[in-house]
């Protein structure tokens, strides 16, 4: 954007999308006047006048976000399905399966095509393309457990609204939830995408098959955001020792990703290794159900290449501030995502503060880079775990410091692993994954050693340690400040 820094785009985004989410905002009038003033802020940019250009082009980004926030609330607000949802109908609807189902009780979020309600003899082909959460009954928990995303599904219960935590997945475009449901029909996906992406799945299940069943499940976590198999326990000792964010997919995934086929496309021209790098990462988004710490990565790695192809790279708190104002640009709903809150606050901590960290701790470079990165990205989640959740683990830094270096093999090795021994499969697919069963009991071990010593720091501890920080800062700061001004007098 012209005249504007990447820091400048983001918050202004930020703030259109805040204000917009406040209600109140017609959907259609900030749109309009946003497109006004970026057309405007071309014509000055045109006339050499960036200044004012890069002021118009930030107040028109406030108006595209705020009209993007409005126009998802009033979606969901005004969908077709309101009025079903508020006399709690009985029917059967028909849609397409999103994400994979979780457990307590076993759910899954399915886009609505079409409703047949009782005692209606036609179908209303009216979902809006809104989704719904869609729970289990008892008898059909195994048949649900078994859905993946782009399956075309009839399910047949009650509508009922949102409540309690369900409310959180307004961000995925739910509108409502169908309980005691039954399956009525299933039908694989059309999509090639998700056709492809389904199969990589698949093999890479194949490939770790020989593993015991708590580290199967682990590994599907690690490299594809896929819990169903973890057992609960051993979920709960995750979060306790503050190493829940391995069990999601994240940029450490999309990093392995691009080192897997790095040397496929290595000597390939500029322009085909950027096509190719972002085609391998549309279909690992596919296959990781675009979970939002994938997104964040992706649009991350996308400008990444984009900008190497077009020679004019762009890396760090530049390439974050641009890619989170995308997305949030694209789909403001993003917003309320804690996942993608999360994802986004450990990148900017690990961007801005992993150098300076790293600096000022002593020892070997690789133990020193280590630290920066871990206590970094604790630092940048904090705020929004205590936010959150109330308080923040404070055994997550030394967790993750041991965890660390085993989370890119894991990655890396078991997803190659994984593909090759799913091809070959039995004793060889068995072999392949021995260091990765290595290591998964090496991270399993860590995380319940420190789940025995737990400990937390709530919001009046964070804020104590932050005023601390802040005040011996300023003592330092001080005092170097004195000790310039005495040596420059002594010079004079």
């Amino acid at each position: 954007m012209v005249g504007a820094t990447p820091a400048l785009i983001l918050a202004a985004v930020l703030l259109g999308v805040v204000s917009g989410g406040r209600g109140g905002v017609d959907p259609d009038a900030p749109v309009v006047a946003g497109a006004g003033l970026a057309a405007a802020s071309a014509v000055l940019a045109a006339t050499a006048r960036r200044r004012s250009a890069g002021a118009l082009a930030l107040i028109g980004l406030v108006a595209l976000g705020a009209g993007a926030s409005s126009r998802a609330l009033d979606g969901l607000d005004r969908s077709p399905l309101r009025a079903p949802i508020a006399g709690r109908h009985r029917g059967v609807l028909r849609g397409a399966v999103v994400g994979d189902p979780v457990t307590g009780p076993w759910r899954v979020a399915v886009t609505v095509r079409a409703a047949v309600w009782d005692g209606e003899a036609e179908p209303r082909r009216s979902g809006g393309d809104r989704s719904v959460l869609v729970v289990a009954a008892p008898g059909d928990a195994s048949r649900f457990r078994a859905l993946t995303a782009g399956d075309r599904v009839a399910v047949r219960g009650r509508l009922d609204p949102l409540d309690g935590h369900d409310g959180r997945l307004r961000w995925r475009h739910v509108v409502g939830r169908l309980d005691g449901a039954t399956l009525e029909d299933l039908a694989p996906g059309r999509a090639p995408v998700l056709r492809a992406a389904n199969g990589i799945r698949t093999l890479v299940a194949r490939g770790g098959a020989g593993l015991p069943a708590r580290e199967r499940g682990v590994l599907a976590a690690f490299l594809l955001g896929d819990e169903r198999a973890i057992p609960p326990d051993t979920i709960a000792t995750f979060r306790a020792a503050g190493m829940s964010h391995l069990l999601v997919v994240s940029g450490a995934n999309v990093a392995a990703v691009l080192a897997i086929i790095g040397p496929v496309t290595r000597r390939s021209p500029l322009f085909l290794r950027g096509v190719l790098g972002v085609g391998a990462l549309a279909l690992f988004g596919a296959a990781t159900r675009w979970e939002p710490s994938v997104l964040r990565a992706i649009a991350m790695a996308s400008g990444v290449l984009i900008g190497a192809v077009l020679g004019r790279p762009v890396r760090g708190a530049r390439v974050l501030a641009l890619a989170v104002a995308a997305l949030l640009l694209l789909d403001p709903l993003l917003l309320r995502s804690v996942g993608f809150r999360l994802s986004c606050a450990a990148t900017a901590g690990i961007t801005l503060l992993a150098g300076p960290i790293a600096g000022r701790v002593r020892g070997p470079q690789v133990l020193r880079d280590a630290l920066g990165v871990t206590a970094a990205a604790q630092v940048g989640v904090a705020p929004v775990l205590v936010g959150t959740f109330g308080s923040v683990p404070l055994v997550a830094i030394p967790a993750n410091l041991l965890a660390g270096p085993l989370v890119v093999p894991i990655t890396v090795w078991g997803f190659g692993a994984g593909v090759l021994g799913g091809v070959l499969g039995g004793a060889p697919a068995r072999l392949l994954q021995l260091p990765t069963l290595v290591a998964l009991r090496a991270v399993e071990g860590i995380a319940a050693l420190a789940a025995r010593h737990p400990g937390s720091l709530d919001a009046r501890g964070l804020a104590a340690l932050v005023g601390l920080a802040a005040t011996v800062g300023c003592i330092r700061h001080l005092h170097r400040a004195r000790g310039s001004g005495v040596g420059v007098r002594g010079r004079r």
